[in-house]
C-alpha cells in the first residue's frame, strides 16, 4: 500500500490530526511571508495539495494571467482552501473576489488574515459532505452558489474537479455558467483520459475505471481522486454552454509536458 492510500484510509478528521502532529513543531520556527506582508499559513493547518505552497499559488496566478485574468475582474474561487491563490492573488487583484470552501478552518484563517486587510476579498463556507474532507453536509449534487447570476468574469478550480463525482461536476458546471457573464472564463484542472491506455501508463497512481465516463483511484474514498474521459467532459461543457478555448496535458501522464501536475482547461461562457 502506497503511503498516499493508507492516508486516504483514515477518516477525515484524522487525516487532518495526523497533520497538526506531523507539523506542528515545524511551525514553530516557520513564520514565512509574501511581499505586502500577509503570512503563510502554518503547514498544519494547509490541507489542500502538496509542493511548495507559495510557489503554487504563484505559479497558478501567472496561468490564470496568461489566460485573460485583468485586474479589474470579479474573480470566484471555487475551492479557496487556506489562501492558496487568494494570498498572491492579493497582490494583482484590483477587483472583486470571492472563495468558496467546504473546510471552517480555511474560511476563517483567511477571513482573519486576507480580508481584514483586503475588504475586496471575501470567502463563504459551504456546508457541503465529500468523503475527503468532510462525512457529514449537504450533496454537492444539488448545490446552488449563494451567488447572484452573471456576476463575474473570471472563475477557477484548482483540484476540485479531480475529488468530485460525475453529478457533483455536472451541477459546479452549471452554477459556474450561471454566475459567470457571457464571455467570462473558467480556469479548472482535471485528471482527463482519452483511453483506459492513458490510466495504465500514468505516472501518478493506478486508477480503476468505474464506467465509460469516469475512474477512482480509491473505491473506498471516492473523492480520493477522479479521472474524466475526455470524450465526456467536451459534450458537458458544449450542453452546459461552455466553449472549450484550451486544453493543456498534465505531467501525471506526460512526463515531458511544461505544464503543471495536473491536466488544466480554460472554458468560456458562450
Amino acid at each position: 500500500m502506497s503511503l498516499r492510500k493508507l492516508y486516504y484510509s483514515f477518516p477525515p478528521n484524522l487525516r487532518l490530526t495526523i497533520r497538526k502532529l506531523v507539523f506542528g513543531i515545524t511551525d514553530l520556527f516557520h513564520q514565512e511571508k509574501y511581499d505586502n506582508g500577509l503570512p503563510v499559513p502554518p503547514r498544519s493547518l494547509i490541507y489542500t495539495g502538496g509542493g511548495d505552497f507559495k510557489e503554487t499559488g504563484n505559479r497558478f496566478v501567472s496561468y490564470f494571467k496568461a489566460h485573460g485574468l485583468e485586474k479589474e475582474d470579479r474573480v470566484l474561487d471555487i475551492g479557496s482552501g487556506i489562501g492558496r491563490m487568494a494570498l498572491p492573488l492579493t497582490m494583482f487583484l484590483d477587483g472583486k473576489y470571492v472563495g468558496l470552501d467546504i473546510m471552517h478552518q480555511g474560511v476563517d484563517w483567511c477571513n482573519e488574515h486576507i480580508s481584514d486587510k483586503y475588504p475586496n476579498f471575501r470567502f463563504i463556507y459551504l456546508d457541503l459532505k465529500n468523503d475527503l474532507y468532510r462525512m457529514t453536509g449537504e450533496n454537492a449534487a444539488t448545490l446552488k452558489f449563494p451567488l447572484p447570476e452573471s456576476n463575474f468574469n473570471f472563475s477557477f478550480l484548482i483540484s476540485v474537479f479531480t475529488h468530485m463525482q460525475p453529478a457533483e461536476v455536472e451541477q459546479y458546471l452549471k452554477e459556474i455558467h450561471r454566475c459567470l457573464t457571457p464571455g467570462g472564463k473558467c480556469f479548472a484542472t482535471f485528471f482527463i483520459y482519452e483511453s483506459e491506455e492513458t490510466l495504465a501508463k500514468n505516472h501518478f497512481e493506478p486508477f480503476i475505471v468505474q464506467d465509460e465516463d469516469h475512474a477512482l483511484m480509491d473505491e473506498k474514498v471516492k473523492a480520493a481522486n477522479v479521472a474524466y474521459h475526455f470524450s465526456y467532459l467536451k459534450k458537458l461543457f458544449q450542453e452546459i454552454g461552455f466553449e472549450l478555448k484550451h486544453y493543456s496535458k498534465g505531467k501525471w501522464k506526460d512526463d515531458k509536458s511544461e505544464e503543471d501536475f495536473q491536466d488544466f482547461v480554460v472554458l468560456e461562457k458562450i
